[in-house]
């Protein structure tokens, strides 16, 4: 079996973080924890796992201890590359388009109840507020979106982001929801009682068009 141990948290990707984070938080024996990690690093089933020798687990297990020992990374970066594809993500709610901002807004209201739901959904949330970025002049230059680019780069996002760079920003979401929660709220709460004046006008009207018959 062709073996490939990380040894960062540099080496993980947000797919591989989501399926670890059960893994990590389970009450298991050392062997089986690793077992189950490698199991999800290696892409392969735990039976296959099982097969390799002792002397090379405790060699891997050594080699992975960061995930268990090292703190995830708190460095905020928006700007990254990943294969030859440079990305920005905005941070800045007032540079989001209106499709945008109401579709993180949906994606972070779970988040004010649960914190945790942000790290199984993170991808899809970089994913909507990115953009495909050149440099030009020592400038970057937002590159336009088509319709498939929402599931295509949230699929890169999971399969290839490191988490060191998305766990920050999974942090500043998490953050940002609780501000966007009263503002949604309020953009709800307003359109509801607009409803119902429409309403209202419209029985008034109704009434009017009955008296009269």
């Amino acid at each position: 079996m062709d073996i490939k141990i990380p040894n960062s948290w540099d080496d993980i990707s947000i797919g591989q973080y989501i399926e670890l984070r059960p893994v990590l938080a389970a009450e298991m024996s050392d062997i089986e924890r690793l077992i189950h990690i490698l199991a999800v690093i290696l892409r392969q089933p735990t039976q296959e796992v099982k097969k390799i020798k002792l002397k090379n687990v405790k060699e891997i297990n050594k080699e992975m201890s960061f995930l268990w020992k090292e703190e995830l990374p708190t460095e905020l970066q928006n700007i990254f590359q990943i294969d030859d594809q440079w990305f920005e993500i905005v941070l800045d709610a007032r540079e989001l388009n209106a499709g945008q901002y109401m579709s993180v807004s949906t994606k972070l209201k779970d988040v004010d109840s649960d914190p945790n739901v942000i790290y199984s959904i993170i991808h899809n949330i970089l994913a909507s507020i990115s953009y495909p970025i050149i440099e030009n002049k020592g400038k970057y230059e937002r590159q336009e979106i088509d319709s498939s680019y929402f599931s295509d780069t949230s699929k890169l996002f999971y399969e290839k982001l490191p988490v060191s760079i998305a766990y920050p920003l999974g942090v500043f979401f998490c953050n940002l929801s609780q501000d966007l929660m009263p503002i949604i709220q309020g953009y709800s709460k307003r359109k509801l009682t607009k409803a119902n004046s429409i309403m209202e006008e419209v029985q008034k009207d109704i009434s009017k068009d009955g008296d009269g018959l």
